[in-house]
């Protein structure tokens, strides 16, 4: 082995750990999906039928439901505060904000997103990039 081939693979060596160390805090969004899927997930079993109760039920029949639903919306709305505060560093990271966002936006009754939400220009552009990236 000559000289120069040992020192290109002693500094090579060198470089490595740090650029493997550094790769996946720089370039991956692992934690930001976890909290968007969180979120999501949360929010779909607070607003789940197995929540639903009968009209005629009274507030205490009713309660046990809605305290259920209250917790998980509120754990819900954790992760998705929690995601709002970490940047996208890539595109599936901005795909899994678009998908929590558009999964938990407040709905009409006909399902399309409510308009009165003050926010429609957002929720365009939401869409605009999961059409793009493919999730829509």
């Amino acid at each position: 082995m000559s000289r120069r081939t040992l020192l290109s693979a002693v500094a090579a060596l060198a470089v490595t750990p740090a650029v493997v160390a550094a790769t996946p805090a720089a370039t991956t969004d692992a934690e930001l999906i976890r909290e968007c899927d969180a979120a999501v997930a949360a929010f779909k079993a607070g607003i789940s039928p197995a929540l639903t109760y009968p009209l005629t039920f009274t507030f205490a029949e009713a309660k046990p439901y809605d305290d259920e639903a209250d917790r998980l919306l509120a754990i819900s709305a954790t992760h998705e505060e929690r995601a709002v505060m970490m940047p996208a560093l890539t595109r599936a990271g901005l795909a899994a904000k678009a998908r929590m966002l558009v999964a938990c936006a407040v709905r009409k009754p006909d399902g399309t997103i409510d308009p009165d939400c003050g926010c429609d220009l957002a929720w365009a552009l939401v869409q605009e990039v999961m059409h793009l990236e493919g999730v829509a």
